[in-house]
């Protein structure tokens, strides 16, 4: 199929003014027979699902140069105006709301523009950056109605499923999972956050707007307070001791987490440089829980004097830290 794929494409791109409508391309591919129309049909099929091909109103079938599309990432700003930069250069499309379909900010999208124009619209969106939004309800003088955090999306068409576990009090911050893109944007209330009044409440919307959660799963806790906090026995063989030995980290007086740490040493020739990096692979094996939440992570976040880690502060603090004199 794959071999089957590449021809149609460069059938498709090698006749620009040709036929390139279902029965051109199966008379240049001389595929005849209903075994292959249903090869040809499957191949074209897949074809438009990767994204390579497009089918036009009027039957042809367009490369994606030759529909003028390109893909990127959409950032929409307050006003509701969207850029998408061109993925050859630094200058970007501007697309219009009215031309976004249902794209919010951040999502993946193939744009048509062609290379000398500037303005152009989504044709469709690859990917949704976002999978909840934060919304906080508040009284409209005719009843409790959630508002969305998020002044971009305030003008669309949103539902809100019950969920009768959640108690609706004027000012109350919750995470909704999206259920539906488009023709209305539908939510469910999934977690409550906080009252917005309450301190710290407006750093964790943010953070959780932003798919950072400061908590972590039970199951990755779990593993993470099963690692031993002392280095056995076992574990030292085939290790050296450098607990005798001046080394330093560069890190601030109130740091909590050590992963790498330095000593420089005078020999006969010059200067001994050591530098030590924390073995944390040793303590979080491979696509476990821990490992996969990591990876999901990505690496610590730090806003204002808030910190949200990567591994859990029993790990980062502890036996997965170069702490003094152990």
């Amino acid at each position: 199929m794959e071999n089957l794929n590449d021809r149609i494409l460069q059938y498709v791109e090698d006749n620009r003014k040709g036929n390139r409508r279902y029965d051109g391309i199966a008379e240049g591919l001389e595929m005849y027979d209903k075994v292959d129309a249903g090869l040809l049909r499957a191949a074209l099929q897949e074809l438009e699902d990767e994204n390579l091909l497009f089918l036009q109103p009027d039957g042809t079938y367009q490369t994606r140069s030759q529909a003028n599309i390109e893909e990127g990432r959409i950032r929409i700003n307050r006003s509701g105006i969207g850029y998408v930069t061109r993925e050859d250069s630094d200058s970007s499309i501007r697309i219009a709301e009215k031309d976004q379909m249902d794209a919010m900010d951040g999502d993946t999208v193939l744009v048509r523009c062609a290379p000398w124009e500037y303005e152009g619209e989504v044709v469709k969106i690859v990917t949704h950056s976002r999978d909840h939004l934060i919304a906080t309800y508040a009284d409209s003088g005719h009843g409790l109605r959630l508002v969305l955090d998020d002044e971009r999306l305030r003008d669309k068409p949103v539902k809100i499923l019950d969920n009768r576990s959640v108690t609706p009090v004027d000012g109350l911050k919750v995470r909704c999972d999206i259920e539906k893109y488009s023709g209305p944007l539908t939510l469910r209330v999934d977690k409550v956050i906080g009252h917005k009044d309450d301190p710290g409440i407006d750093l964790l919307s943010i953070l959780l707007d932003h798919e950072i959660d400061p908590e972590f799963p039970e199951e990755v806790m779990a593993q993470a307070e099963a690692v031993s906090q002392t280095v056995s026995e076992e574990e030292m063989a085939g290790r050296t001791d450098l607990r005798e030995e001046i080394i330093v980290t560069i890190d601030g007086d109130d740091s909590k987490d050590f992963d790498d740490a330095v000593s420089v040493v005078p020999e006969e020739n010059g200067w001994l440089l050591k530098v030590s990096i924390a073995d944390v692979s040793h303590y979080i094996p491979a696509d476990s829980p821990l490992d996969v939440e990591a990876r999901k992570r990505g690496c610590s976040t730090y806003v204002t004097n808030y910190v949200v880690p990567m591994l859990p502060h029993i790990l980062s603090n502890g036996i997965c830290s170069l702490n003094p004199h152990v």
